[in-house]
């Protein structure tokens, strides 16, 4: 078989196991943006109720969670991170993964 099929079938093997879960997961990150449902949401400095408001989101607004943990959204606001309560924000369904904790390389032998 030349380098260049083995090559095909590494990568195919690499997309299917990521796809079926074979690997380890990843996280969740970046490509799927959200819609305030609130009237008024606060835009926090660190993930908890407690922490620094920096500025607030009308009802509507879209914006893009890069990551969620613990029922927080990571999002930018005026350039800086800052998070968002995931209670008052719709998801939109598109999620796409980065590998985190592994990394796959195929080499044709």
């Amino acid at each position: 078989m030349n380098n260049f099929i083995k090559a095909i079938i590494c990568l195919s093997l690499t997309f299917f196991s990521l796809s079926t879960g074979i690997l380890p997961k990843a996280e969740a990150t970046g490509s799927h943006s959200g819609t305030v449902t609130a009237n008024s949401l606060n835009v926090r400095s660190k993930p908890a109720t407690t922490s620094a408001i920096v500025g607030w989101l009308p009802e509507g607004s879209i914006i893009n969670v890069y990551s969620t943990h613990e029922g927080w959204g990571e999002t930018y606001y005026k350039n800086k991170k800052a998070y968002v309560s995931l209670k008052y924000i719709k998801l939109s369904d598109k999620i796409s993964f980065k590998e985190t904790k592994q990394k796959t390389i195929c080499i044709p032998h």
